[in-house]
């Protein structure tokens, strides 16, 4: 049996309803009418859709299965690109943006638990040996998760739009490798 150790990024996409996340805090507040309250504006993350790194874990489990897979038997990260390294403001932002509405209001908590203000994987093993980049860029990650929420909140069909959005993931997987 071939094993491998993965990390991802900061992953954002539709139907995470944890609490403690921001981008289901954000929808929860906007749904509701209240601000979005941050703590932590300038702490920095690799944000990156959900399929993203499920994408590079299918393509590391095709090399673990593959004749020569235990060259594979390592640690991978998969990340964005750093262009997608943005603070908890700028995200939130752009949330408030693609929404329509919202206010953000920074409520900065002394007691809180010690956070990194800076994160970042380093992709270069995934990008080199398994030839793994990104699909989807910060904007289409960023459009793609508001509009999976903003559809659930106004009653749409989601299992279409999620399927539709896979579907358009696929696509764009294949154009970014051919």
């Amino acid at each position: 049996m071939r094993a491998a150790s993965t990390r991802a990024g900061n992953v954002i996409g539709g139907g995470d309803w944890a609490q403690d996340r921001l981008i289901p805090d954000c929808v929860r507040s906007l749904r509701q009418g209240q601000d979005i309250e941050i703590r932590s504006p300038d702490a920095t993350r690799p944000w990156q859709h959900v399929l993203e790194p499920l994408g590079g874990y299918l393509l590391l489990g095709s090399k673990l299965h593959a004749d020569g897979g235990d060259a594979y038997c390592k640690a991978w990260n998969f990340g964005p690109n750093n262009s997608a390294n943005k603070t908890v403001e700028q995200v939130v932002n752009r949330v408030i943006e693609i929404w329509g509405s919202g206010k953000l209001v920074v409520k900065r908590d002394p007691n809180a638990p010690h956070e990194d203000h800076w994160l970042q994987l380093n992709c270069d093993r995934a990008n080199h040996y398994l030839h793994w980049a990104p699909t989807w860029n910060y904007p289409d990650t960023m459009r793609e998760t508001v509009k999976w929420y903003k559809s659930f909140c106004d009653g749409q069909d989601v299992a279409a739009l999620t399927d539709a959005q896979l579907e358009a993931y696929m696509k764009r997987w294949e154009e970014v490798r051919a």
